[in-house]
């Protein structure tokens, strides 16, 4: 294999790496040491020399290649505002910077502190960091096997010095004149590596993010072979593998459709998956209907290349992870594989903040298992373990995930290269991308437009493509089958306006019959429909959709208060352990082929990925694109009637939900777009039938739509002409400048957490988990062998020679069992009363867990609201008075 080291200059793989270790293979260099193995461990034999790490970060970035994840050839960046096209050698840089990034090490006071057996601390004021001595410990070495380029050579001192932190003060020593006399008589004089000279203009050029000379192009690049080698050096750090190669997607797609044809011959790839298949090398943007199979075309879009799939909420990235790993089990057995899960683990996971809980319950459920917490289930707890190790160190081939989990790389929190090279070196697919608020959004199509620049691919496949949005992608990424023409002029730049995208519909009649109700939901209506459907022996399944978790519960109480246990409720606050259960029960409950009789009550929650097919569908108005979400979970598959109104939309709401500010803080700024919705509202109004007899819920006939008919409400309602001057733009325009200029760039000494910064800059969440009172205090309501599990995980938490794989085990137990509320639970109420106890659970000395008195089961989940509690409450009580009298009537 060769990979290009000039422009239209090959050198074989193989020979340039010998060539590089032969730098290396000095006698000197295996007497210093990389790393220790342990502080009591003094058997110098079990430490790693700095040759052998030197040379196995060097294999890390050889396997990169090979693999084809690390590009062999020349990149093309284009930068600055004269378009310069600058051409660069990745995988070459990437080499020489495994091969001489901790040369620095060799220092007196690096190899004191790696060989002591106390522990002992940098002190930034008497020290250099060994990253950065190693810029003065490369040329030399270098020149004898390649000869470097300038801008090459800037390049890879910035790679070196950044694959650490790089301390702020570090700018103010490049200033020094007497840099080099600094580096040989202080550090390097001692030891066998000679320190060479360095340019300050190369230190200046190289390393001074600040330095307006250098297009921003050039520092992302530099930032993208940084994280290329942060990988390698991580992965050959921890003996881990720095990549998986894909072998497996597209022979399994092909499984899956042989697998169709099992049950109709007929089965076939349909023109949204085929578009897909036939466009892996060019960035796509598609819509298509509900049901139409988006998550198998985004599949074969990814095909047999690293693939990062992102998803809005985490229900429906467990939905898709079960269904991925669903169609890779069969196909590794298909195979014959015995070692098949073994196979599955080192293909895809998923990556989220509760994902090892959906894993170890998942599998549990796989074996047939009943109790997470159960001795036997250790050795598959180490085992996923692993499994999520792999999808954080970002080495498998397919990861499933949320946007925080690598979107915060915009931030340039530390280590941020590392997320920022896995998202360049993948197949980037982007699910519902209108889910976004104008803050994620912003941030969002600022990351995909450095990948792209790096040579990533984009997908944005969405049931719903609001039209501004689609204007706003096309203005940094090129895609292919969207045309665009000159628009309008936004701070003196000509915009582009894209002509629509490709989209795909099936060939079949309506889904849907709606009915658009001028006024605020009502439980009298849903209850109208649901007794009138149980009269006529029809299958009753009504999902009703709310815009809260408040008014969800109220809806809840209300219909329960009138068919008992006939309905149920699903919101994001459960206990990790019940919001699972929910999931499942919705799931099933929901199937297209069970006909049952029951009323699901919901939230926002149930809107991207999760197949659920209801048979009537009540819900409240956020924005036309949430609403199509919302009808695609009802009459999912088409094969239902239409004659009488399936979906009833109730287009009034609250005024407090509206948003009047995006500004962070902003206690009263809503959730809801005041502007989009106010569009969404005036498009769907033209189509109220003022005829309609307000008594004639679930006998009237509604009014049919076909999903072109669907689509053309938010080409109506969402163009940017309509919606240049909202909030919404407003806030995009306002981040994206920000972010794009550094201006939202974390500042280095932060004394926030990296978690603490992205929850605040990238999701805008202020949230707290919370243990409700009613589970520690009054535990006899919980299952014993719940509560036995958790005091034994506290157990293991405070045990000093419990194992680190353990003790996760023991943490993922208590953390299922808190609920995540709004931060403002910390300030009084309006009685000045408040909702977190003075007390906290202590599961060890430093984790404490806030304790909230507010009322919760595991049927309705926690209760905000003091009104809603009451009146739940007394309904309960009211509940128990009729089943008392009856027993005694008995």
């Amino acid at each position: 294999m060769e990979i290009t080291i000039a422009n239209d200059v090959r050198m074989d793989i193989d020979v340039l790496f010998e060539r590089l270790c032969e730098t290396i293979a000095t006698e000197e260099l295996s007497h210093y040491y990389a790393k220790g193995k342990g502080r009591d461990d003094q058997d110098t034999t079990a430490w790693q020399s700095l040759r052998d790490h030197l040379k196995a970060v060097a294999t890390k970035a050889k396997q990169l290649i090979e693999i084809g994840v690390l590009p062999d050839g020349t990149m093309e960046i284009v930068a600055g505002k004269g378009q310069t096209v600058y051409k660069k050698h990745p995988a070459l840089i990437v080499l020489l910077a495994a091969f001489f990034h901790d040369m620095g090490k060799c220092n007196e006071q690096f190899q004191k502190r790696v060989t002591s057996q106390k522990k002992t601390y940098f002190n930034s004021a008497e020290e250099l960091p060994h990253n950065y001595l190693s810029i003065f410990c490369t040329r030399q070495a270098i020149d004898g096997v390649y000869a470097l380029e300038d801008a090459e050579w800037q390049d890879l001192v910035y790679a070196i010095a950044h694959h650490h932190f790089l301390f702020d003060d570090m700018a103010k020593r490049i200033d020094k004149s007497a840099v080099l006399e600094e580096v040989k008589e202080k550090f390097l004089q001692k030891f066998c590596v000679k320190a060479t000279k360095v340019k300050k203009r190369t230190l200046r050029d190289g390393l001074d993010r600040t330095n307006v000379k250098i297009p921003i192009e050039i520092w992302n690049y530099r930032d993208y072979i940084t994280g290329l080698l942060m990988l390698c050096d991580y992965a050959a750090s921890g003996d881990r593998e720095v990549a998986y190669a894909n072998e497996f997607l597209e022979e399994t797609m092909e499984h899956v459709v042989t697998t169709w044809r099992e049950k109709n011959p007929d089965a076939e790839w349909n023109d949204l998956q085929r578009y897909c298949k036939n466009h892996r090398n060019a960035n796509v943007m598609i819509t298509g209907e509900t049901g139409m199979g988006k998550t198998e075309g985004a599949l074969l879009w990814i095909g047999n290349e690293k693939g990062l799939f992102f998803l809005p909420l985490r229900t429906a990235i467990n939905a898709i992870h079960n269904r991925v790993v669903e169609y890779v089990t069969a196909y590794y057995r298909f195979k014959g594989y015995e070692d098949y899960r073994q196979r599955v683990h080192e293909s895809t996971s998923l990556l989220h903040s509760t994902g090892l809980y959906h894993l170890m319950k998942t599998e549990i459920e796989e074996s047939q298992e009943v109790d997470m917490a159960a001795s036997n289930a250790s050795e598959l707890f180490y085992e996923l373990l692993e499994w999520r190790e792999r999808a954080k160190q970002f080495s498998l081939p397919l990861i499933i995930s949320t946007v925080d989990q690598l979107f915060d790389f915009v931030f340039r929190l530390k280590g941020y290269q590392r997320k920022m090279a896995t998202v360049a070196i993948s197949k980037v697919v982007i699910d519902e991308i209108q889910m976004y608020d104008p803050r994620l959004l912003a941030y969002l199509i600022y990351g995909l437009e450095c990948a792209v620049q790096l040579g990533g691919k984009v997908a944005i496949i969405t049931a719903t493509m609001p039209p501004f949005i689609r204007d706003l992608l096309v203005q940094h990424i090129p895609f292919d089958g969207v045309d665009t023409e000159p628009g309008r002029i936004v701070d003196g730049r000509r915009q582009l306006h894209a002509l629509g995208n490709p989209s795909f519909f099936k060939a079949k009649p309506p889904r849907h019959s709606v009915c658009i109700r001028p006024c605020k939901i009502s439980a009298e209506d849903i209850l109208t429909c649901y007794r009138r459907n149980e009269t006529k022996g029809n299958s009753n399944k009504i999902l009703v959709i709310c815009n809260t978790i408040a008014d969800a519960q109220r809806m809840y109480i209300a219909l329960r208060r009138e068919v008992g246990e006939a309905v149920s409720i699903f919101h994001s606050r459960f206990t990790g352990v019940d919001r699972a259960k929910k999931e499942s029960q919705i799931m099933s409950f929901g199937r297209t082929e069970h006909s049952g009789s029951g009323i699901w009550v919901t939230t926002s929650i149930c809107e991207a990925s999760l197949d659920i097919d209801f048979d009537v569908l009540f819900t409240e108005l956020s924005y036309i694109t949430s609403l199509l979400q919302r009808l695609g979970r009802c009459n999912r598959k088409g094969n239902k009637p239409i004659d009488v109104c399936n979906c009833y939309i109730y287009t009034d709401i609250e005024d407090a939900y509206l948003t009047e500010s995006y500004e962070a803080g902003d206690r009263k700024k809503g959730f809801i777009d005041r502007d989009l919705y106010e569009a969404s509202k005036e498009v769907l109004l033209t189509l109220v039938d003022d005829t309609m007899d307000p008594c004639s819920i679930g006998v009237c006939a509604g009014i049919p739509v076909t999903e072109e008919e669907k689509l053309a409400w938010i080409e109506t309602a969402f163009t940017m002409d309509r919606v240049k001057d909202s909030r919404f733009m407003k806030a995009y325009r306002q981040e994206y400048s920000a972010i794009r200029n550094g201006e939202l760039a974390i500042i280095k000494s932060t004394n926030d957490t990296p978690d603490a910064v992205m929850a605040r800059k990238l999701r805008d969440i202020d949230s707290i988990d919370v243990i409700p009172e009613k589970e520690i205090l009054c535990h006899d309501s919980l299952d014993t062998d719940t509560y036995a599990a958790m005091e034994a995980a506290k157990e293991v938490l405070n045990d000093g020679n419990a194992s680190a794989a353990d003790k996760e085990r023991a943490r993922q137990t208590i953390q299922q069992h808190t609920v995540s509320v709004p931060g403002s639970i910390r300030y009084p109420r309006k009685d000045g009363t408040l909702a977190i106890s003075k007390l906290c659970y202590e599961v060890t000395p430093y984790w404490k867990i806030p304790r909230t008195t507010l009322y919760y089961d595991n049927t309705i989940g926690l209760i905000m609201k003091d009104d809603i509690a009451s009146a739940y409450e007394a309904m309960l009580s009211h509940t128990d008075d009729e089943a008392s009298g009856r027993n005694n009537m008995l």
